[in-house]
C-alpha cells in the first residue's frame, strides 16, 4: 500500500458522539443475561431519516453478540403487514407447536376475529416465555413509523405477557414514539432522542490523519446532521480533492452548488423517493410537493432537476414531458396542507429544512434571486388563499412569517436592505386589518420567537417588534 493511500481518509459510519446513548446499554444486556429485574426493558430510538438510529440498532447489536446473547431484527417498511415481524420472530426461534401454527393460521384466515386476535397474541406470548427460559433475547425492529395501530396493539399485548421474565430488551426505533395503552409499559420504555452532531464531532467521521479545515467546512454546509456529512465527505473523496491541501476550504466554496445539488439529489433518491416506484405521474408530483413544499430556497426548475436526476430510478413513474407544468399547477394547491394547526406546519418547515440540512448559498446571484423570488411568490399566494377562506386562520399566521423570511433574503441579497424594514411593515400592516386580535397576539408571539428570522433581518427585526405591538394597541 502506498504511503499517500495509506493517508487517504475513509468515512466512517455516523455513529460519533453517541457515548451518552449507548452507556446504558451493557448493564441491561448483562441484566438480562443473569435474569436480573430490569425496570426499562423498552427503549424507544427516535429522530429524523439519517440521524443514526439503524446505525444505533447496528451497536446495540455488536454489543449484544459480543456478550453472546441472541439478536433478532426487523424492519418495517410501507409493505409490512401487521404479523410480518411475528412470524420473523417465530421462524428465527422455531416455533413449532402446533398451538401457535393453529393461532398464526386462523388469524391470517379472519384477521378481524377478536378471539382469533387473542388466540395469537397468547400462543406466541407463550413459546416467547418459553424461550426466555432458556436464554436472554434482544428484538431490534427499525422503522416502526411504518407499524399501523393493529401491529402495535399486537406488540403490547405480548410484551405485557413476557416482561416479568427479565429476560428480554427490545428497542423501536423510528421517526415518531410510540405510546402503548398500558400504564404499566409505558412506564417502563426509555425514550433515547438522537440529535445532530456538534462541530467538534464531524471530524471523528473519519480515521486519521484529520483535517480541520475541512471538517469545519462540511460542518457549515450540513449543520451537523450525520447523513450528509458522511454523503460529503465521500464526495470530497470521489472528486479527488486533497482533504490536506490549505486550499480545501476555498475548492469547496467555488464547487458547492454542485455538492449541494448532490447531496439534495442523494438524500432525496435514497431517503424520501424510495417507497414511490409505484405511485401514477400526478400521485407521484403530489406528495413530492407535499414534502418538498416547507423547504425554503426551491423552486420548481430545481424540483424538476432533482426529478430528472432520480428519473432512471423511478422508470415509467414520471411523465419528464409534462412534469413542468404540473409542477407549476400543483404548487400553489399542494403547499396548502391542512395541518391540525399552523403551529405543526411551521413545525414541519423545520424540521424538514433540518433534515436536508443545506443552505441553498448559491454562487450564482441570478438563481439564487430567481429561487427566492419564486418561493416569495409562492407565499403570497398562499397568504392570499388562507386569508381569503379565514382571515383569522392560524395558518396565515406561519405563511406570513414565511413570506417575511423571503422578502428580507430578496432584499438582503439585492442590497436593497435600507428599504427592507417600511416595505415589511407596510406588508404586515396590510395582513394585520383583517386578523382577529387573537392571531395578532398568536403572530406577535410566533414572530418573536423565529431566531432565523430575527437572523435575517439584523437590526431591523426590534423595530418590527415594536411596530407589530404598537398594531395590537391599535
Amino acid at each position: 500500500m502506498s504511503s499517500e493511500a495509506a493517508k487517504k481518509p475513509t468515512p466512517l459510519n455516523p455513529f460519533v458522539n453517541r457515548e451518552k446513548e449507548t452507556e446504558s446499554i451493557p448493564p441491561k444486556l448483562k441484566a438480562i443475561q443473569k435474569g436480573e429485574w430490569l425496570f426499562d426493558f423498552v427503549l424507544t430510538v427516535t429522530g429524523i431519516p439519517g440521524i443514526g438510529k439503524t446505525t444505533f440498532l447496528r451497536r446495540i447489536e455488536q454489543l449484544a453478540q459480543g456478550n453472546g446473547i441472541k439478536t433478532i431484527s426487523f424492519t418495517y417498511d410501507a409493505t409490512s403487514d401487521k404479523l410480518s415481524p411475528f412470524q420473523n420472530i417465530a421462524e428465527s426461534l422455531s416455533f413449532q407447536t402446533p398451538e401457535w401454527q393453529k393461532a398464526l393460521a386462523d388469524y391470517q384466515e379472519i384477521e378481524n376475529e377478536e378471539d382469533n386476535h387473542v388466540f395469537f397474541v397468547r400462543e406466541f406470548a407463550k413459546n416467547l416465555r418459553s424461550e426466555l427460559s432458556e436464554k436472554p433475547l434482544v428484538f431490534l425492529i427499525d422503522d416502526t413509523h411504518y407499524m399501523d395501530a393493529s401491529g402495535q396493539e399486537i406488540w403490547e399485548g405480548i410484551l405485557e405477557r413476557v416482561y416479568v421474565k427479565n429476560r428480554l430488551l427490545i428497542v423501536l426505533a423510528g421517526r415518531r414514539n410510540l405510546r402503548f395503552k398500558s400504564f404499566e409499559l409505558r412506564r417502563r420504555m426509555r425514550p433515547i432522542a438522537l440529535e445532530y452532531f456538534k462541530e467538534e464531532h464531524t471530524n471523528e467521521l473519519v480515521t486519521e490523519p484529520k483535517h480541520p479545515d475541512l471538517s469545519n467546512k462540511i460542518f457549515q454546509l450540513t449543520h451537523g446532521y450525520p447523513l450528509a456529512s458522511v454523503h460529503a465527505y465521500e464526495w470530497v473523496f470521489r472528486h479527488k480533492l486533497k482533504p490536506a491541501d490549505p486550499e480545501i476550504g476555498h475548492q469547496l466554496e467555488a464547487r458547492e452548488t454542485e455538492l449541494i445539488f448532490e447531496l439534495v439529489s442523494t438524500i432525496l433518491s435514497d431517503h424520501i423517493f424510495i417507497h414511490l416506484q409505484d405511485k401514477t405521474p400526478r400521485n407521484f408530483l403530489e406528495y413530492l410537493l407535499k414534502s418538498l413544499s416547507p423547504l425554503r430556497r426551491f423552486d420548481n426548475d430545481l424540483l424538476y432537476e432533482l426529478l430528472k436526476d432520480v428519473g432512471g430510478k423511478h422508470s415509467g413513474t414520471v411523465d419528464m414531458l409534462t412534469i413542468r407544468d404540473d409542477i407549476r399547477r400543483l404548487a400553489a394547491s399542494t403547499y396548502m396542507v391542512k395541518w391540525e394547526s399552523g403551529r405543526m406546519g411551521y413545525a414541519l418547515d423545520f424540521s424538514i429544512r433540518r433534515l436536508l440540512s443545506l443552505e441553498m448559498k448559491f454562487r450564482d446571484q441570478a438563481f439564487f434571486l430567481k429561487i427566492h423570488q419564486f418561493m416569495a411568490d409562492w407565499y403570497q399566494d398562499a397568504i392570499d388563499k388562507a386569508a381569503e377562506r379565514d382571515p383569522g386562520a392560524p395558518q396565515t399566521v406561519m405563511y406570513l412569517i414565511e413570506h417575511i423570511f423571503h422578502f428580507s433574503q430578496l432584499c438582503q441579497t439585492k442590497g436593497q436592505t435600507e428599504h427592507m424594514e417600511t416595505d415589511i411593515c407596510e406588508k404586515i400592516g396590510r395582513r394585520f386589518k383583517d386578523y382577529y386580535f387573537r392571531e395578532k397576539n398568536h403572530f406577535y408571539e410566533e414572530f418573536k420567537k423565529d431566531e432565523e428570522l430575527a437572523e435575517s433581518l439584523e437590526d431591523s427585526f426590534d423595530s418590527l417588534k415594536s411596530f407589530i405591538a404598537e398594531q395590537l394597541k391599535a
